[in-house]
């Protein structure tokens, strides 16, 4: 979902719908370098747009997390869900979003995000024609 937010930023995929053709190039990236992906996605986007039927067969959907007290808004129930997919089998994850103590040095997650989960995530961007690159450190 964090592919989609920041793909509508990019001229090449600007629209009024979800940009699931964004969604696509990241996916495709991975997949042609032997990847298996989780492309974790959260109902109510599913709902709101839903994704072609070529992409829908290729997404998770996250199940709905309700908010608790004290967990800051930035642990999105689609980011907690990724992030305990890569927690659990040791994967990398690609997400943009800057884990900082603030936003989730209380959530469960948190002292695995700063021993290895930082390490294994992957930042990316989209170039202005929509060309996907992984920021790999």
């Amino acid at each position: 979902e964090d592919i989609g937010h920041e793909a509508a930023k990019c001229d090449a995929f600007a629209c009024h719908e979800f940009p699931w053709r964004a969604v696509q190039v990241a996916i495709e990236h991975f997949e042609k370098q032997g990847y298996s992906t989780q492309t974790v996605v959260s109902i109510k986007t599913v709902v709101k747009w839903p994704p072609p039927k070529d992409i829908s067969r290729r997404l998770v959907e996250c199940p709905v997390i309700d908010p608790k007290q004290g967990v800051p808004s930035a642990c999105t129930s689609d980011r907690i869900f990724a992030v305990r997919i890569a927690e659990t089998y040791g994967c990398q994850f690609v997400d943009n979003f800057n884990y900082r103590p603030i936003s989730w040095g209380t959530h469960p997650s948190w002292p695995w995000l700063q021993e290895k989960g930082l390490r294994l995530r992957v930042p990316y961007m989209f170039d202005k024609s929509g060309h996907f690159t992984p920021l790999l450190r």
